[in-house]
């Protein structure tokens, strides 16, 4: 894949993230998956901002259980540990027992999150063998 086609998405799951759609739409999560692909110190930090704004507001139903299961996402990879939301009464219990929220365990995403990434990986490889063929 060309360097410049990544810039360019890493630059629209920016965006995506600072602009927060509202309700998600078709696209709910994709932004995470983006930057969980591109698996960067500074990806991290615009999940945290993300959750740090979101999570303390239950009203607000948008993208959390995507958005926390790509930050372990990131935490695995990158091992660090940047995900103190889950503490015993920290923001993610408070937000799940205030919302309607299905998933509990953001565990279970993240794997989804994991395979999303694993997918996302091959299908660079395959383009990447495709361009050198040419």
């Amino acid at each position: 894949m060309p360097v410049s086609a990544l810039v360019t998405a890493r630059a629209r799951a920016v965006a995506a993230v600072r602009s927060v759609p509202r309700g998600g739409g078709r696209y709910r999560g994709a932004f995470c998956i983006a930057l969980a692909t591109f698996g960067t110190t500074a990806d991290v930090d615009l999940v945290c901002r993300y959750l740090d704004r979101y999570l303390p507001q239950p009203d607000l139903v948008r993208d959390q259980t995507e958005v926390l299961s790509t930050l372990l996402h990131l935490d695995a990879v990158l091992g660090t540990e940047r995900a103190p939301y889950l503490a015993a009464g920290g923001l993610w219990q408070q937000w799940t027992d205030a919302t309607p929220n299905m998933v509990r365990d953001p565990q279970e995403y993240r794997k989804v999150v994991d395979q999303l990434c694993s997918f996302a990986s091959e299908c660079a490889e395959l383009l990447a063998r495709m361009e050198t063929r040419r």
